[in-house]
């Protein structure tokens, strides 16, 4: 079983949570749409 990655994002005093459940595979790219998509209304 691979390891699970939380990776926290501070943004203006703001700081969000996300679980990287796939980090071997994960990309820069995914992790950004994550964080856009979690600002979303």
């Amino acid at each position: 079983m691979e390891p699970q990655v939380t990776l926290n994002v501070t943004f203006k005093n703001e700081t969000q949570s996300f679980l990287v459940s796939d980090p071997e595979n994960t990309t820069w790219a995914d992790v950004e749409a994550m964080q856009f998509l979690s600002i979303l209304p």
